[in-house]
């Protein structure tokens, strides 16, 4: 079985007020989104999301997917997780047994780490990201943890 993903949101509020011609409050400047916003759009009144703040909150959202777990989920305060990403911290890197055993190789984390540079113009694009997980899939596809019937298993469900 083969599908594709898509993920959404990612500046999708920014088009509603712009067609609504809001200019007020919105979303991706109030939300509790914060724990997949790049550094710079916490930054002000009137940033905007770019192509390089997707990256960043795609690494986030590859993050959870990993760890069935919202980024920077050792914090409980959106405001503690502001903080963290002012001062350049990131998600600590996933310790489970499951987590790093199946998903979380060195490859991975490093990829996730260039998705979340402090610097937007030094993240990784998201074509090279592409390229990245698609020789990161082909990695892992023939790794020998994948290659038993709990793997499929587990994948399925």
């Amino acid at each position: 079985m083969q599908g594709v993903v898509c993920i959404g949101d990612f500046g999708h509020t920014q088009v509603i007020d712009e067609v609504l011609g809001r200019e007020g409050f919105t979303a991706y400047t109030g939300s509790c989104n914060v724990r997949w916003h790049a550094p710079e759009l916490l930054g002000g009144d009137d940033v905007k999301p770019t192509k390089a703040s997707d990256v960043f909150a795609f690494g986030m959202s590859i993050l959870e997917l990993v760890t069935k777990q919202a980024p920077y989920s050792h914090r409980k305060r959106d405001l503690t997780v502001i903080m963290d990403i002012n001062n350049g911290h990131l998600p600590l890197r996933p310790t489970k047994p499951e987590d790093v055993s199946r998903w979380m190789h060195d490859e991975v984390w490093d990829l996730l780490n260039r998705c979340w540079y402090f610097m937007a113009q030094e993240r990784m694009n998201i074509g090279d990201v592409a390229i990245r997980l698609e020789s990161l899939a082909e990695y892992l596809g023939n790794h020998p943890k994948w290659q038993t019937q709990e793997a499929d298993a587990e994948i399925v469900q």
